[in-house]
């Protein structure tokens, strides 16, 4: 029954098609809708590597090597149960170092799970709700990926539990997974949006994703706050930014339990952070960091890690045959108190 599945899967994929040529020139976030929780972007990893294409991974990058040592420990059942998850998480990376990429958080809530023990205390909280994707610019190319799903897929689930159905939304077909076992929410949806591999998890983020890309609700691109700050920080030298929106995330997740995401966000020191936008870059063999944030309607611009601002002193502990390097200057002290403290308060 998984064979049959799996051979669903490939089938459907196929009947998507392949887009046709398109422009270079479209940002990725054309394709996240505006009021996305939480947004990752990047150009292939290889970019790190000056002796490899932008379109493939480095051949003796590490994580590929990993990832190909755990597909053949897949392949030959000499990993435990507990760890499967783990492995095949793994082995899917990568795909994000041979794609441009974006892994975005459209929407969560909780719940509160009530205490058994007659405490009165507030019991913890629990996933109610998720919409996510993952995009990958393929062009067309998706031989791989569908390969990585074809074997999740055969793992994690049966023809006895699940079917797959065929959808269309705005234009797209898609693939639709539906698990008996899971929530009804609970859903994987996958299929091609122009030159974007879309995988999406939770009904209807496929559709969200697809009505983005025709326009028909606005993308994160013409939100004026991430314009402005992607137009001061990302260049053609940035690796990945990501974007949070923090109001938002806030207004999301308070719906159930406010007091616990106000305490959080304090220990933060971000209660009063509407939106934030981290930027890395690579400089010859010199990564920076910056980052962008409003608070109290200002925006505030931190530096990191400046390669121009080196001096010769830190330089010189760098060794001749570092094949990248960065010199942060973050307050540790910072980070030491308040990232613990922001866990326990969660």
């Amino acid at each position: 029954m998984r064979h049959l599945l799996t051979s669903l899967l490939i089938t459907g994929s196929i009947l998507t098609g392949a887009p046709n040529a398109f422009a270079d020139d479209h940002p990725i976030s054309d394709i996240i809708p505006q009021n996305a929780l939480i947004a990752y972007m990047a150009v292939p990893y290889s970019r790190l590597d000056p002796h490899t294409s932008t379109t493939q991974p480095a051949a003796d990058r590490p994580v590929s090597n990993i990832a190909t040592i755990l597909a053949f420990l897949n392949a030959s059942g000499m990993i435990p149960d507990e760890g499967q998850i783990y492995a095949d998480i793994a082995s899917g990376l990568p795909l994000l170092g041979r794609y441009e990429h974006a892994i975005v958080l459209l929407d969560a809530s909780s719940k509160i799970v009530e205490r058994t023990d007659g405490s009165g205390e507030p019991g913890p909280l629990r996933l109610k709700h998720l919409e996510a994707f993952i995009s990958l610019r393929t062009n067309g190319a998706n031989a791989d990926i569908l390969e990585h799903l074809n074997r999740i897929v055969g793992r994690y689930t049966n023809t006895a539990v699940a079917h797959l159905e065929s959808q269309e939304t705005h234009g797209f077909n898609y693939q639709r997974l539906v698990d008996s076992r899971l929530p009804e929410w609970a859903v994987w949806e996958w299929g091609q949006i122009d030159e974007d591999y879309v995988i999406c998890f939770g009904r209807g983020a496929f559709g969200q994703v697809a009505a983005t890309k025709r326009s028909e609700t606005p993308s994160l691109s013409k939100d004026a706050w991430y314009e402005r700050a992607r137009a001061n920080l990302v260049t053609d030298r940035t690796l990945a930014h990501w974007f949070i929106g923090f109001d938002r995330v806030a207004r999301r997740l308070g719906e159930i339990s406010q007091p616990r995401v106000d305490r959080v966000l304090s220990k933060l020191e971000a209660s009063d952070i509407t939106r934030d936008m981290w930027v890395v870059g690579l400089h010859n063999r010199e990564l920076s960091w910056s980052r962008v944030y409003q608070r109290n309607g200002d925006n505030v611009v931190r530096r990191y890690s400046d390669p121009m601002a080196y001096t010769a002193d830190l330089l010189g502990v760098i060794p001749d045959e570092a094949r990248h390097y960065t010199i942060l200057n973050v307050p540790s002290s910072w980070l030491v108190d308040n990232i613990p403290q922001a866990w326990i308060a969660s």
